[in-house]
């Protein structure tokens, strides 16, 4: 018995607790179709694949792109390189958002790749665990866990049309997309323009239909046709917006 107490001590006295700041990042392989990436980068992931982010508080971010993890899970798949996704990460940063303290959160920027500090709600990237305050870009650690973080209330108009208009830009460099969405934006336009037409419409014969009614009880049944035909040219505007629509997201 007293020499399985020795053997314990020494295991105890050998082994110590392994932190994720001890082992750094996990990481999964993954194609990544963006020539452009470096060690460090954020990258996002979109239908045509992994790629940099480029928009701030991007929802679809996936990890940083990282050539020595301390820990690799491969897959086994030609080309692929290592992607962190929890752990410690060396990520690339830049100050377009104001300087990073420890402790900020890390979110993408618009510049391609490159992390930003996090001052309103949205998806970030993680933790920093070291600040920035120098100009263009470097390079800190960051505990890595993608998540939503409810800094504020929440985003305001202004950072809607922001996040809007740079989604936007990313995509007039694929031609098929932004086409895409010209027609979407399009039928979007033909529907509310018919559904405005025709509740404007309504709005204005009702008061004047009642109105009628009042000064002269006996045509009531006339204005009652008058108002049933308003409503049916009111449909058939409607359906005429609907197909409309159709039509332009099927072309």
């Amino acid at each position: 018995m007293k020499y399985i107490f020795a053997l314990v001590f020494l295991v105890a006295g050998l082994v110590r607790p392994v932190f994720a700041a001890d082992i750094g990042g996990i990481a999964g392989t993954y194609i990544i179709n963006d020539t452009a990436a470096v060690t460090g980068d954020i990258l996002i992931n979109t239908p045509d694949g992994f790629k940099l982010a480029k928009i701030p508080y991007d929802n679809n971010i996936f990890g940083v792109f990282a050539d020595t993890p301390v820990i690799v899970v491969h897959t086994g798949k030609e080309g692929e390189k290592p992607v962190v996704r929890t752990g410690i990460a060396t990520v690339n940063v830049t100050t377009v958002n104001g300087a990073i303290k420890q402790g900020d959160r890390i979110t993408s920027s618009t510049v391609p790749g490159k992390g930003q500090r996090a001052d309103q709600s949205g998806y970030v990237l993680g933790v920093a665990l070291a600040g920035y305050n120098g100009s263009g870009t470097g390079s800190i650690p960051v505990a890595v866990g993608i998540e939503y973080a409810e800094l504020t209330t929440a985003r305001n108009a202004n950072r809607l049309f922001e996040y809007l208009g740079a989604s936007l830009f990313s995509n007039v460099q694929n031609p098929e997309k932004f086409a895409l969405i010209i027609r979407y934006i399009l039928a979007g336009l033909i529907l509310i323009a018919s559904f405005v037409f025709g509740f404007v419409t309504f709005s204005r014969s009702l008061p004047k239909a009642m109105e009628a009614i009042g000064r002269n009880p006996l045509a009531r049944h006339t204005i009652y046709l008058s108002m049933l035909l308003n409503v049916g040219l009111i449909a058939v505007v409607g359906i005429i917006g609907i197909a409309g629509a159709l039509l332009i997201m099927r072309l």
